[in-house]
């Protein structure tokens, strides 16, 4: 029997859509009305499955039978529901398509529903997470558990078999940030440089998003009443093309006061441009070659090479709201005040995301309180007996005690109360 041609591809049904290589992946592109949309797959055969799969469903009305249904149908039809409802922001239609595209379905995506059990998805976790991020294997864990719960609400299985798989922990990252001396190293490296002077000044004293800065007109700009409008952000369609969103990704407009020297800084700004803003609704602050808004790689790159030049910590774009905010609470900014500014749902979200600072405050607070109950002079020492840790370990303790002398033997801690510890 003669072999097949390597460049033989198979034949899609018609209207189905079409596959090419671009970019490192096998896309499949297919037609929705006017639109063209795509999703990248790791091979060609999970890209020509899925537009066979999409195309079979859409002669059959949509609808599989729950015998004949496979991961990869069952993933597609929530998409597609959760997009036509306006469930999901364009952008993370985007992020969980291509989760399914890249981790979900090129491993499991022909596997039907009715033989998905615990242990095949624990097999297929576990196998993902030997090479991605447990943030990952997360997300794409929650993507088909919530896909799994239509059908046990609807009937159709007894029960979610994703709910009994183990997924590995995320750990919680230390959050760099900059220290005031390192954002005085920063503005001091950028003095003559109007455009990034008011970038940093006005990222850095009211701790918006990239995103939003990014979308910023000058009308949202209010010079007499020193104020900046938050209305919108730059964020991802569907497609996964950068455009301005209608709202913040709060959805709320806030209005943030402008320092002196972030107001400095945009008028020096303002007065450099070469052409005066004639469209204030339409003019971006800080605009791109072409008008637009300046893309995030192209500030990213600037961002990078600031880093090396001032020799400062390694944050990203976003950390530089970490950054404001921190600074805010560590001089005692009411965390409501910060809370609102930032533009965060409540105070509950901005106290975990800046649990770091809240405790440098309490022990504040503890050594004020210290000193207004029994004077600055009388204070502890922070640590009794030998310097090495290694001779300090939990151990049973009685329930009187007596101080120990010098020449007993070293002191040890013991904890005699949830958060209480003394030296016996």
């Amino acid at each position: 029997m003669p072999k097949r041609p390597k460049n033989l591809t198979r034949a899609l049904p018609w209207g189905a859509g079409s596959v090419r290589f671009r970019d490192g992946h096998w896309e499949a592109r297919w037609s929705e009305g006017t639109e063209r949309p795509s999703q990248q797959f790791a091979t060609k055969d999970a890209a020509e499955d899925f537009l066979i799969a999409r195309h079979r469903r859409k002669l059959r009305g949509g609808y599989i039978a729950p015998a004949e249904m496979t991961v990869a149908d069952l993933l597609e039809s929530y998409l597609e529901r959760k997009t036509a409802y306006n469930d999901w922001k364009p952008a993370t239609v985007n992020l969980n398509r291509r989760l399914a595209a890249q981790h979900i379905v090129p491993a499991i995506g022909t596997l039907r529903i009715i033989e998905a059990d615990p242990p095949r998805l624990q097999q297929w976790v576990d196998t993902m997470a030997k090479d991605y991020s447990a943030q990952t294997v997360q997300m794409c864990t929650a993507l088909l558990s919530a896909a799994f719960k239509v059908l046990v609400v609807q009937g159709v299985l007894p029960a979610n078999p994703c709910s009994t798989v183990a997924r590995p922990k995320i750990e919680q990252a230390v959050m760099v940030t900059w220290s005031v001396e390192d954002c005085q190293r920063v503005f001091a490296h950028l003095a003559g440089d109007p455009k990034w002077s008011a970038v940093y000044s006005l990222m850095l004293t009211t701790g918006m998003r990239p995103g939003e800065l990014r979308a910023l007109t000058w009308n949202d700009l209010d010079f007499d009443r020193d104020m900046v409008r938050i209305r919108r952000t730059v964020t991802c369609n569907a497609a996964g093309t950068e455009v301005v969103g209608a709202t913040t990704k709060g959805g709320k407009t806030r209005y943030v006061a402008l320092s002196r020297n972030a107001r400095t800084a945009l008028l020096e700004w303002q007065a450099t441009l070469v052409v005066r803003s004639l469209k204030p609704d339409t003019d971006y602050v800080f605009p791109s070659r072409t008008g637009q808004f300046i893309r995030e790689h192209v500030w990213g790159a600037f961002h990078a090479r600031l880093i090396r030049a001032t020799k400062v910590p390694k944050i990203n774009l976003h950390g530089l709201r970490h950054v404001s905010a921190t600074i805010e609470l560590q001089q005692g900014t009411p965390i409501k005040v910060v809370s609102e500014r930032l533009g965060h749902k409540d105070v509950l979200t901005t106290m975990r995301i800046y649990q770091h600072v809240s405790i440098e405050l309490q022990r504040s607070a503890a050594d004020a309180l210290d000193d207004r109950l029994f004077g600055s002079g009388r204070r502890l020492p922070k640590q009794i007996g030998p310097s090495d840790s290694s001779t300090y370990k939990r151990v049973g303790c009685p329930q009187r005690w007596t101080a120990p002398s010098a020449s007993s033997a070293p002191i040890h801690a013991c904890h005699v109360g949830v958060g209480t510890t003394i030296m016996v």
